[in-house]
């Protein structure tokens, strides 16, 4: 089978227990092996199989994949066999301070954007996803820094609503990271009068 840039991302191993190392005529040292003259023509359905998932994979369109019905801050782009991850633009905030004063601080938000996303510590983040994963923790733990950091958020998301405190409620209720601490934001809420409690 040719080796192309469409089958690079297809690995295919092979378990061969000790006790078939005379069928597959494997050399002592294991440095050769040769495939048995009955299986090649079933591993070669199988490699043929994944040779055209991994081509779809790699002719398939980037795109975000965030989670549904979340507006997330961070959205990853998957596209021919590499990972992008950028800062999602259409998030409230971001969309805020993107539009926000003239054309020179336009242009100055919009630049350390992308120094931020260009300087994601892939490698560092890479090693302790693997090694550490629980150690991560990235959110906001402190209640009253997240309160603090709403309030200060709450005058340019009320500005992207035009005023609408329904559809603010609503926005909150589905976008990073007001939706993942909902008790927090509702209380906030609750306080400035914007949010009834429920009974």
């Amino acid at each position: 089978m040719r080796h192309g840039e469409l089958s690079q991302l297809v690995r295919v191993r092979v378990d061969i227990p000790n006790a078939l190392d005379h069928v597959w005529k494997i050399t002592i040292d294991k440095s050769d092996a040769q495939l048995p003259a009955a299986l090649r023509s079933r591993l070669h359905q199988i490699v043929e199989g994944l040779r055209r998932r991994s081509a779809r994979v790699y002719r398939a369109r980037g795109g975000r994949l965030d989670r549904s019905g979340t507006t997330s801050v961070w959205s990853r782009h998957a596209r021919g066999g590499e990972i992008h991850y950028s800062i999602n633009r259409d998030h409230p905030i971001i969309d805020a301070l993107l539009g926000a004063g003239d054309d020179g601080q336009k242009r100055a938000a919009s630049a350390a954007i992308k120094v931020i996303e260009q300087a994601f510590p892939v490698v560092a983040f890479g090693r302790d996803a693997v090694a550490k994963i629980d150690s991560i923790h990235q959110t906001l733990s402190d209640p009253e820094a997240f309160r603090a950091d709403l309030i200060s958020a709450l005058p340019l998301l009320l500005d992207q609503v035009e005023g609408d405190i329904e559809a603010l409620v609503a926005l909150l209720r589905v976008t990073e990271p007001w939706c993942e601490v909902w008790k927090t934001t509702e209380t906030v809420l609750q306080e400035k009068g914007w949010l009834r409690a429920e009974s």
